[in-house]
């Protein structure tokens, strides 16, 4: 009468003592991974403190760690770099060490969680999970270097994985002590990642509603239940607000105002998904993409489309907010103007993307079993393949752009014009010129559209390109006569002269089956005979 208690007892023991094994084995491979890292910095080697974002991480900390509060060493939001400022002086060379790793531990426990809250059918989720978190840092080393390169988005994955958790525990039971501390660990993303903080806490509170809806309270509960959401919620709103006006007081700061400059534009998405998510090629020649460069994220997203199509019940809510999420945070930054298709793997952006990306992982794992059996294989493998093929099954390409009467001019060796403007976002200027790659992606190029100035990397871009560049919009100054002012670094061949091209998005084989079966003629971008 005893065994029977005892076994599934033992059982948790096992999975729990070997999902701290697989989280705890993720740390050697961080420790290793940033020791042979040639970016990592070493006494006397800044290494990736010379970099833009990671310079001013650390001079943040190092101000936090002095008290002081000169709006100047202040950029980006304080989380961050106050989780490194008590190491400053335990390792100055790094300080971002340790943190980066507890949140990577961290990380690795709560997807553990995830998975066990995802197919809790399935014996031994939970260390499965926490392998298949090992094997995606094993497999990707742009995903390991996700976390060993300092960035803002680190802490943001355990808390996106947190707040998973909570909201599933939430639906279990959804009273004020849930809703706290899913109102708290859906906000706490806000002093690092203000947009993910605002994302996830939008997809959680709907979530929350219907599962407080469903369980059909009286007035008083809803109340109660909304009030406690409200103030966990409060708790790292009003931190981060007491932080903010502590170094730069009623104004905005340097990093608020240039994000709400930058912005989103909704009407890149479809070109962004292609070129960003599905491939580059043949728009953007030599380009990697995140599902070549995270080979999971296609199974996975058949997986996610599998999930919807079997699971039912409870568990179907839980699938359904969970992809919710994740998509609706690839969707916001797929439509961020800074970012580009050029930076995603050369300069580390697809760290904004880490966490969904890991998610993807664990649907690819779940394929096979949700397929398993028998009256749900031609459903979940029918509908998997077919969202894969949906979504992947485009290719963007250049094409001389029509109407134009009037075609751009080089007037100096940093000016060209264009009367009349581009006609459309999808529209972009080819240039011949010289300067090296940073010079180009970089610099504090000027363009002025009528009577407004845009800003490089915030109103425009210019894509570096086989012997040139590309100029494209990234803010809708349409049919405005455009002055593009480059600084010294950059100059415009006067031989040959630019032209207009448009990127058009249109039906084609999967980049995998289109490598093998059409290795059709570059990109006019990549045309070799611009150097001449």
């Amino acid at each position: 009468m005893t065994c029977c208690p005892t076994r599934p007892r033992r059982e948790r023991r096992i999975e729990r003592l070997l999902t701290i094994g697989l989280v705890l084995a993720t740390a050697p491979l961080f420790v290793l991974a940033h020791h042979l890292d040639p970016s990592a910095p070493h006494p006397g080697v800044p290494g990736w403190w010379g970099w833009i974002d990671q310079s001013r991480y650390i001079e943040a900390a190092r101000a936090w760690a002095s008290l002081s509060l000169d709006p100047a060493r202040h950029w980006y939001f304080p989380g961050y770099p106050l989780l490194a400022a008590p190491f400053m002086h335990l390792a100055p060379d790094d300080p971002f060490y340790g943190p980066d790793l507890l949140c990577l531990l961290a990380a690795s426990w709560l997807f553990a969680a995830l998975g066990s809250r995802l197919a809790p059918h399935l014996p031994g989720a939970r260390p499965g999970a926490a392998l298949i978190f090992l094997a995606q840092l094993m497999m990707s080393r742009p995903m390991l270097r996700g976390f060993i390169e300092p960035w803002t988005t680190t802490p943001a994955v355990p808390l996106a994985f947190a707040s998973l958790l909570l909201a599933f525990r939430f639906q279990d039971r959804p009273d004020a002590r849930a809703a706290a501390a899913l109102g708290l660990a859906a906000a706490a993303a806000l002093p690092f990642r203000p947009v993910d903080a605002v994302l996830l806490a939008a997809v959680m509170a709907v979530f929350a509603t219907v599962c407080l809806a469903a369980a059909r309270p009286d007035w008083r509960r809803v109340a109660s239940v909304a009030a406690a959401g409200t103030a966990g919620a409060a708790v790292p709103v009003l931190l981060t607000g007491a932080l903010h006006l502590a170094v730069h007081g009623w104004t905005l700061g340097g990093y608020l105002a240039e994000s709400r400059a930058v912005g989103f534009e909704w009407r890149l998405l479809p070109l962004r998904w292609v070129i960003i998510v599905a491939a580059a090629d043949p728009l953007l020649d030599g380009q990697r993409s995140l599902s070549q460069a995270f080979v999971w994220i296609i199974p996975g997203l058949a997986g996610m489309a599998s999930c919807l199509a079997v699971v039912h019940g409870r568990l179907l809510a839980r699938h359904v907010v969970t992809i919710a999420a994740a998509l609706a945070h690839v969707v916001l930054y797929l439509s961020y103007r800074d970012l580009e298709p050029q930076g995603l793997m050369r300069f580390g952006n697809y760290h904004y993307f880490m966490w969904p990306i890991l998610l993807l992982g664990l649907y690819a794992a779940l394929l096979i079993p949700l397929a398993w059996p028998a009256r749900h294989a031609f459903r979940a493998w029918g509908l998997g393949i077919g969202m894969v093929f949906l979504l992947f099954s485009w290719q963007a390409r250049w094409t001389p752009a029509p109407g134009y009467p009037r075609q751009p001019e080089v007037k100096t060796a940093a000016r060209l014009t264009l009367d009349g403007g581009l006609h459309a976002l999808s529209d972009a200027i080819l240039v011949h010129a010289r300067g090296d790659f940073d010079a180009v992606y970089f610099a504090p190029h000027r363009l002025d559209a009528g009577q407004f100035a845009g800003r490089a990397n915030v109103d425009f871009k210019l894509w570096p390109v086989d012997g040139g560049f590309l100029l494209s919009l990234r803010r809708p100054l349409l049919e405005q006569p455009l002055v593009l002012s480059l600084t010294p670094a950059v100059t415009l061949d006067p031989a040959v002269p630019p032209s207009i091209l448009r990127a058009e998005v249109v039906p084609a084989l999967p980049w995998w089956m289109r490598s093998i079966l059409q290795p059709g003629p570059a990109s006019p971008t990549s045309d070799r005979r611009i150097h001449e």
